[in-house]
């Protein structure tokens, strides 16, 4: 067995039969389901998998969001998750609904209202409603807090604002943490 975490209340666990969760007192959870792999709960839904293909159950073991997407199911964040189709990623809401349409290599959690996301080589951000807010510029992008983010540029790292403008010029070689209104860097 592969412990996967606790959360919310239950214990994850991974066998030879799949997942399996269990409340405090050992009792098995969502019997009626034959999920291959899944993750925590976050937000009362966990991220479930059948047969390689990925989807989201709620609390009370309903299948909220079919299980059709490919690569690990990422968790809501804000009420949004990332899923890939063919390849591509497009974030959906706690519903199923698609809000962003498959099209990036990548993208990452929102935070603050924006996503970074990868297409064609270089990074830039969308908004909630897949409107891209700050156009694919950098050679990487992380995750906005307290209105800044940090991003890599010509191997160079620096912070921009939510209008895609440099608060502080890339300049360092590598970006450690930035949370709460403050980056740390490496230089050299």
């Amino acid at each position: 067995s592969e412990y996967k975490g606790r959360s919310e209340g239950t214990f994850l666990f991974k066998d030879s039969f799949g997942a399996v969760w269990l409340d405090n007192d050992g009792n098995r959870l969502y019997e009626n389901h034959n999920f291959s792999n899944a993750h925590v709960f976050v937000d009362s839904i966990a991220p479930v998998s059948i047969d390689g293909r990925w989807g989201y159950m709620d609390r009370e073991g309903n299948v909220i969001v079919e299980c059709m997407y490919e690569n690990e199911a990422l968790k809501f964040v804000d009420g949004y998750a990332w899923v890939c189709l063919s390849g591509k990623y497009g974030a959906i809401d706690k519903n199923g609904t698609v809000i962003v349409n498959p099209q990036f290599k990548y993208a990452e959690d929102f935070s603050e209202g924006l996503a970074a996301f990868e297409q064609n080589g270089t990074w830039g951000y969308i908004d909630k409603k897949g409107k891209i807010v700050i156009n694919p510029q950098f050679d990487n992008a992380f995750s906005f807090d307290d209105g800044v983010a940090a991003v890599v540029s010509g191997r160079q790292c620096g912070v921009i604002d939510k209008k895609g403008n440099y608060v502080i010029n890339p300049q360092f070689d590598n970006v450690v943490e930035c949370s709460e209104g403050m980056a740390a860097f490496k230089s050299g």
